[in-house]
């Protein structure tokens, strides 16, 4: 079914930002300025000079 949605273009990913690898500190004061409207993405190159993705998950602090 979800597979379905995304085909047919009903489910859409939103992504707000996407930074190399290189400016993950940036990735991760956007991520925590709580501004964002979609996922931020950090890309990095394997050997193989292919594009993988790294998935940043914000989390509550503790006795927040």
């Amino acid at each position: 079914m979800l597979g379905e949605l995304l085909e047919s273009g009903r489910l859409t990913s939103v992504i707000d930002s996407t930074h190399p690898l290189s400016e993950v500190g940036e990735a991760l004061r956007h991520m925590g300025g709580g501004h964002r409207r979609g996922k931020i993405v950090v890309t990095c190159r394997r050997l193989s000079r292919s594009r993988v993705a790294i998935r940043l998950e914000a989390a509550p602090c503790p006795g927040s």
